[in-house]
């Protein structure tokens, strides 16, 4: 779609008629129906408003390619996606490509909305699909919109670009189609076309306020997304996610990894994870049931990774065990090491060399594992097939400040590290006992190295603690964290966590990370969070 156009915004829409409507003037137009707004964006230039006149029409297929940057204002406007039923499962409803001179805009206005056919989309096409043109490109802004339905691919997809922000969006729909697939989600974000031994997005990180312009991440913040799960974000190959502020709702967070390059890292903060037993839907699939009606969607955790690293602080995490419900019980956090004994994708089987490092034996780090980043590439692993040698370096996961009974031990103090089972179709070896053999995942992912967990009482010795800076030990081992709760000015909100309320009693409004750098040295705010709401969401 990008081999022409630098800067394109395609539209699946309606077939045009020959005399489309338009009407107004740079820089306020108005699109009479959807149809028309092909040609009112033939009218527009940079930076105009196209505001879509309320009103329910149907999406049946692409009819151009456009150019320009603009706000498309579709509140009132309610779209139904029929792409799957005339055009087929390859097809994008909306596609917006980056521009260089702005941001491009969809705003619903928190009544525009996308009502999804019977089953539509598969692969990486989606009802609303943002392609990347490189880093001179601007971050697309999609907010305020209501979408229900079912899909088999993600709702908002994100390929080729290292950023964007998705804002204020009501999601309602367990995310599953006809190809009976699980790899759905409310946002998938995936930067495809990178080399693979040094990709641009394989650097050093920009956590939180080291993102000085907002532009280095997708940022997924004041989002209420209900029954999108496995999961209801996807971070993949290469991708850098912020997500704050969020109610999810029988709704997860995953990092890929192992069947691709894997997510680079994400920042999880002041979420509020619920999860619904009763729900007052039937949870099905086109050609598949996938679940008995009225259970929830099995939720394998409430965030997990595969590859990358993460800052998982302040949320809100319900227990996932001990419930009585059909799917057994679940930790809130899981970590996982798959490639060591799985038979698929990047550096399948891992064992390192092969001829030095037989099966049972350890070749630590994995390319890409959990707790591995990039700074300056210290230690390189891997191979010219089937991933490539990837350099990297230790950048450790904290967890921090998050409440709520869970399945991970009362206070996060105790790690969930899964395997790939030797049971399980596409292990390494055809003999059960000889896979057992395998290094384990916990080899590779240790607590205080990897993975700090979070700690009460905390000492300073390991993992994790939180409360007033006032409360923080004096001593500490380097690496451990505290979680400052009455520090930072970041927030400049009243919201404490979630996606709605501002009054939430008892937690907190601010927070910043210390992080014990040296023995007995604490170094402030090491990690503090972007600004927040987000300068392009702030006009919501």
């Amino acid at each position: 779609m990008r081999a022409s156009i630098l800067t394109a915004f395609v539209l699946m829409l309606m077939a045009a008629p020959a005399s489309a409507a338009c009407l107004g003037t740079s820089p306020n137009l108005t699109a009479p129906t959807w149809k028309d707004v092909r040609a009112c964006h033939r009218k527009a230039r940079n930076g105009d408003t196209i505001t879509v006149t309320p009103g329910s029409y149907a999406v049946t297929r692409q009819v151009t390619t456009i150019t320009k940057y603009i706000k498309l204002v579709i509140a009132g406007v309610t779209l139904t996606d029929n792409m799957y039923a005339t055009s087929g499962p390859n097809v994008d409803l909306l596609t917006i490509h980056e521009s260089a001179a702005g941001n491009t805009t969809l705003d619903g206005g928190g009544t525009g909305t996308i009502l999804m056919d019977a089953a539509s989309h598969a692969n990486e096409n989606a009802p609303i699909h943002v392609l990347g043109i490189g880093r001179r490109g601007k971050p697309v802004v999609i907010k305020n919109i209501v979408i229900t339905g079912a899909t088999s691919t993600s709702l908002i997809n994100f390929t080729e670009t290292t950023h964007g922000l998705v804002s204020g969006n009501n999601v309602r729909g367990v995310i599953i189609g006809p190809l009976c697939l699980s790899n759905s989600s409310f946002v998938r974000v995936v930067v495809n076309g990178e080399p693979l031994s040094r990709p641009p997005n394989w650097g050093p990180p920009t956590y939180g306020s080291a993102d000085t312009n907002g532009d280095r991440a997708v940022y997924v913040e004041n989002n209420i997304v209900r029954d999108v799960n496995q999961p209801g974000i996807d971070v993949d190959t290469n991708a850098k996610v912020v997500m704050r502020f969020n109610t999810f709702i029988n709704s997860s967070i995953t990092h890929h990894g192992d069947t691709s390059r894997g997510g680079r890292y994400s920042e999880i903060y002041k979420n509020t994870f619920v999860l619904d037993q009763n729900p007052t839907h039937t949870v099905k699939s086109q050609g598949c049931e996938l679940q008995p009606a009225g259970l929830p969607p099995d939720i394998n955790g409430w965030v997990s990774a595969r590859a990358g690293t993460m800052r998982v602080i302040d949320n809100t995490l319900p227990t996932l065990a001990g419930i009585g419900y059909s799917w057994g019980d679940k930790s809130a956090v899981r970590f996982l090491e798959w490639k060591l004994r799985r038979n698929q994708g990047y550096y399948a089987c891992w064992v390192g060399d092969p001829i030095t490092n037989p099966p049972g034996t350890v070749s630590y780090p994995s390319p890409r594992q959990v707790g591995w980043g990039y700074s300056t590439g210290g230690t390189c692993v891997g191979s010219t097939y089937p991933g490539g040698v990837i350099c990297q370096d230790l950048e450790p996961v904290y967890l921090a400040g998050n409440t709520g009974s869970n399945g991970q031990g009362a206070n996060y103090d105790s790690l969930d590290i899964g395997d790939w089972g030797c049971s399980s179709d596409h292990h390494c070896d055809k003999d059960p006992a000889v896979c057992a053999r395998r290094a384990v995942a916990s080899s590779y992912l240790q607590e205080n190295r990897e993975i700090y967990p979070q700690k009460s009482p905390f000492t300073g010795a390991s993992g994790t603690g939180y409360g007033p800076r006032s409360s923080r030990p004096s001593t500490c081992t380097a690496g451990t964290a505290w979680y400052a709760t009455d520090e930072g000015s970041w927030n400049t909100s009243g919201r404490k966590r979630g996606a709605v309320g501002t009054t939430d009693d008892g937690l907190q409004l601010q927070g910043v990370l210390d992080i014990c750098t040296a023995t007995n040295t604490w170094t402030p705010a090491a990690y503090t969070p972007y600004t927040y709401p987000h300068p392009l969401a702030s006009a919501s």
